[in-house]
Formats: C-alpha cells, sequence, structure tokens
C-alpha cells in the first residue's frame, strides 16, 4: 500500500493507513524533509509489520510546509510534532532525526508547562493524545542543542544581522542560520526537566546514536541516555556518523523491535505511568 499525500496539523505529510492499532510518526532533523533516506526505510518495516506511518514536513523547514528554516526553534518543532499526532488514531511510536529526535522525545514525555486540552482534567494528568503515545525512538538527538546554539549565538559576531550559523548544516548548498531567539527558547527545555517528566510518562523508548556523530557527541548522548530513569529504555550505538545512513538499516531492526513491543504489551501496562503520577501527587 503506497503512502498518501495529506494535510496533518495544518503541515504537509506523507501517510501509510495502518491494518494495525499502531502509527510511526517521524519528525526529520533541522535540514531535512519528510521524504528521506530515514523515512522510506520506516516506512517499509511499517507497511511490512502492518503498523502506520506519518512523516511530514515541519514548520521552517526546507519542506513543502509554510515558514523558512531561519525561523526554527525547538518549541516550534515540539508543537507542531503534537499538531501531527493529534489527528493519527489509535497508539502512536514517535521517531525523529536530530532536532526531530529532541522534538519527539518532549512529545512522548508530554510538556510540563502545556495548558490540560480538556475542561476537567486534573493537575499532572496526561490528555488522551498523550496517554496514545506509547514510545519514542530517537537517532542522533540533539540532546545538547541548548547549550550548544548558547554557544554559537555568543561567539557568531561575523555578521550584522541577529542570526547565528550552524557549523556542517546547509539547505540548498547555503549554510543555514537561526535567529538568535532559538537559543534563547532552548534554554526553555532543560534537559533534567525533560527526565522528571519521563517519569511521569514512562513511554517505551530507544536511543540510535552514531559512534562517529560529529554534531552530537556519543559520550552527551550517553550521558543524557544514563540520566533517563526509564524502565523500558534500549541504547544503540552503530559505528557511523551524525546521519547514519551507513548503519541505518540496523537502527530500523531496533525500532522494528520496538513496535512489536509495544503493539503487543498487554493494556494493564498502560495504567503504570497513571501509577507514576499518582504517586507523586
Amino acid at each position: 500500500m503506497a503512502m498518501r499525500r495529506a494535510v496533518l496539523g495544518g503541515l504537509v505529510a506523507d501517510v501509510l493507513p495502518a491494518r494495525k492499532n499502531l502509527t510511526v510518526v517521524y519528525t526529520p532533523g533541522l535540514s531535512s524533509k519528510r521524504r528521506c533516506f530515514k523515512s522510506e526505510s520506516l516506512a517499509k518495516m511499517c507497511e511490512r509489520r502492518g503498523f502506520g506511518f506519518v512523516t511530514y514536513d515541519p514548520t521552517h523547514s526546507p519542506g513543502e510546509s509554510t515558514g523558512e528554516v531561519r525561523d526554527v526553534t525547538l518549541g516550534a518543532r515540539i508543537r507542531d510534532l503534537q499538531a501531527v499526532v493529534a489527528q493519527v488514531p489509535g497508539d502512536v511510536v514517535l521517531a525523529g532525526a536530530s532536532l526531530g529526535g529532541l522534538a519527539s522525545a518532549w512529545a512522548a514525555a508530554g510538556v510540563p508547562w502545556r495548558p490540560p486540552l480538556l475542561e476537567g482534567q486534573g493537575r499532572g494528568e496526561a490528555s488522551p493524545m498523550e496517554e496514545r503515545i506509547r514510545g519514542v525512538a530517537v537517532f542522533g538527538a540533539a540532546f545538547d542543542v541548548a547549550a550548544q546554539w548558547a554557544a554559537l549565538r555568543d561567539r557568531d559576531t561575523s555578521c550584522e544581522e541577529p542570526d547565528f550559523a550552524l557549523p556542517g548544516q546547509s539547505v540548498h548548498d547555503e549554510p543555514v542560520r537561526l535567529r538568535r531567539e532559538a537559543a534563547d527558547d532552548a534554554t526553555l527545555y532543560q534537559n533534567q526537566l525533560l527526565h522528571s517528566q519521563f517519569r511521569r510518562r514512562a513511554p517505551a523508548m530507544l536511543v540510535a546514536h552514531g559512534s562517529k556523530d560529529e554534531i552530537v557527541s556519543i559520550d552527551a548522548a550517553k550521558n543524557w541516555f544514563t540520566d533517563s530513569t526509564l524502565a523500558r529504555k534500549e541504547f544503540f550505538e552503530v559505528n557511523d556518523a551524525h546521519g547514519m545512513n551507513k548503519e541505518f538499516f540496523r537502527v530500523v531492526e531496533r525500532v522494528d523491535a520496538l513496535c512489536r513491543v509495544v503493539c503487543e504489551t498487554p493494556d494493564l501496562w498502560r495504567m503504570f505511568p497513571r501509577v507514576n503520577r499518582a504517586l507523586d501527587m
């Protein structure tokens, strides 16, 4: 069954309908489009297993959705993903690369300062949408983006415009430059808060990272993973760079395993995050 073009949450997407009650939603990296090697590989795995698959062009990306990369923020990426997931039926596993991976982690954890979606919802209680997010898989996730962007912003005085450059990243052969507000926004999303919120949500998690990653060091990824208190988590290291194009077929195998575990998990396990939240109150 071929993917069909759609608009989800106001964003251009490609959708593979699910034959089972599980859909993988993929968020590309900062300078990537929805159609790429990673999304094609994940789509083939989902089609073989009967899972649904969604890949989309976020706002402020080089894809077909509106906005320029220059205006991107982590917060905007998270809100885009939430808007897409809200229109995807059934259970969901979030997957994302680089900045898309970090946005996927925050969406899976539930952004703590976002107002409840429904009236009558108790404080600290997840929305029905968040309850459907059963797992998250991140590839070369930008775990140190707040510190990295702040450092680049503070040292980049080469241009009169209020932007800073991202080394090693380009769109249409032009270097990527972001507004300084992107660094300010990123500081709102601290890893300590993310891990705390993860403990309340408790999705299954896969962290895949390249040992030769030139954008986010393998040590930063390992430290982030170690700090996570999730019970169901896996760290998968591949001998590859940030893009992981050479070894991504091995990563897809681990995403496949994660999805099958989530899909086969008894409904009783879904209650565990709610028990954690009750104990925290």
